[in-house]
């Protein structure tokens, strides 16, 4: 006689490294975005930078 909440099918170890992996997934997405950012970041500092160090017409 079988438990229905039990599915001999899949290893408890198996569950939890799905788990492990979606979550692995979910953390290089993350840092892929923060990368994203803090470059676009970098560049906005950049061409801000660059604006104000040319001389104004007129001068």
């Amino acid at each position: 006689m079988t438990n229905g909440n039990e599915h001999p099918e899949q290893d408890p170890a198996e569950g939890l490294r799905e788990t492990i992996e979606r979550d692995l997934e979910k953390q290089d997405t993350q840092k892929e975005t923060d990368e994203t950012a803090l470059e676009s970041n970098r560049l906005k500092r950049s061409e801000a930078g660059a604006e104000a160090a040319e001389p104004s017409p007129g001068n």
